[in-house]
């Protein structure tokens, strides 16, 4: 008769984007696939309130660390972006498991190989990204405050995408738009903002 495979189930949520339950719900979906599966879970491992950028996530690193000592045959999560969120981390994960013969499944996507695992590792970190663009450190300084400055260089953005960008302004500055300045806030030109800054109105 043949053994159940053993598998090992990892869960994360970040604080900014879930809530403390989704750890709870992950494992539930996993176990019940490995019930489905005939897998038997002999590890839960688990981060809570942590970005999945982070390789330093405490249960991530012990996953890590445990897949050279035999200990189950397979890696279970929801989601291969709850793995992590960077393409690099990704295929770090994935290497160091091939390597000693673990497999790598998710509830969402099934078995991973390597071409999902670029896929979706790929996509993952696009999310990433756009989070940041929509959600940049908050700085103080020159030139108004943050919530000001990120506004106007999400309209810079746009202005820029649609064509409106190197005409006169309707104030009367060459380096706005061709409609003038945002509404409500203060003539505001990509020449005044600081080059710290301006990579989010690229």
């Amino acid at each position: 008769m043949t053994e159940p495979l053993r598998v090992a189930i990892y869960a994360r949520y970040s604080i900014d984007l879930q809530n403390p339950n989704s750890v709870r719900d992950q494992i539930a979906s996993c176990r019940a696939l490995a019930r489905r599966k005939g897998w038997r879970v002999v590890g839960e491992y688990a981060d809570e309130k942590i970005s999945g950028s982070r390789s330093d996530r405490a249960d991530f690193v012990r996953l890590q660390s445990d897949l050279p000592k035999s200990l189950f045959d397979l890696v279970l999560a929801e989601s291969l972006d709850h793995v992590s969120r960077t393409k690099k981390d990704t295929a770090s994960f994935f290497q160091v498991a091939s390597f000693h013969d673990v497999g790598l499944h998710t509830v969402g996507e099934g078995e991973i190989g390597k071409m999902q695992m670029a896929i979706t590792s790929t996509m993952a970190e696009m999310f990433l990204d756009n989070l940041r663009i929509e959600n940049p450190p908050r700085r103080e300084g020159a030139g108004g405050s943050w919530r000001i400055r990120r506004w106007t260089l999400l309209w810079l953005r746009a202005a820029k995408a649609r064509g409106r960008r190197g005409g006169q302004g309707a104030a009367g500055h060459p380096a706005c738009g061709g409609r003038g300045d945002p509404p409500h806030l203060p003539r505001v030109c990509e020449r005044n903002i600081a080059p710290e800054d301006r990579s989010f109105s690229q």
